[in-house]
């Protein structure tokens, strides 16, 4: 990964990366446009803080895997 990248948020859905963003902010803007019943962005800022992985299921039905990769460099 590129020393300058901090971290990186990817989407995961049916096994196939949807969507991944270099911002948080994007990542939720993006992922609205996506999947429904998405909640602000407080509110991922928060989860994020304790877990790199969040489970997400909008209102479709649709299983999504949000997922935070640091870089370790």
């Amino acid at each position: 990964m590129n020393n300058r990248i901090k971290r990186i948020y990817v989407a995961v859905n049916d096994n196939y990366v949807v969507s991944a963003s270099t911002s948080l902010s994007d990542f939720v803007r993006t992922m609205s446009g996506i999947a429904t019943g998405m909640k602000k962005y407080t509110y991922y800022s928060t989860k994020f803080k304790d877990q790199d992985v969040i489970k997400h299921v909008d209102m479709l039905g649709e299983v999504y895997y949000f997922q935070k990769i640091e870089n370790k460099n």
